[in-house]
């Protein structure tokens, strides 16, 4: 799970810091046509950050509430199941 995560974290925040720093003039301008640009840019900006925060925070609590406390390796795996009746 650590290492899923850490493969991720690169990434998702790459792509949420793009947004977010190519979006923010949009965000905060206050110039012609900015009555069209500004809710589009608010709406992207905040799915980024929200994105970030559940990808790389939320979503790896959750699994490992869900997932067993005892990871094992592909190779016990195999013989757990070869050794079921």
């Amino acid at each position: 799970m650590i290492e899923g995560a850490s493969e991720r974290l690169r990434p998702v925040l790459m792509a949420s810091l793009l947004a977010l720093v190519g979006l923010l003039p949009m965000a905060l301008g206050s110039g012609v046509g900015s009555e069209t640009q500004r809710p589009f840019a608010l709406v992207v900006v905040g799915g980024m950050l929200t994105t970030l925060a559940i990808a790389l925070w939320l979503l790896p609590i959750i699994y490992s509430y869900i997932t067993p406390r005892r990871l094992t390796k592909p190779e016990e795996e195999d013989e757990l199941l070869e050794a079921r009746p």
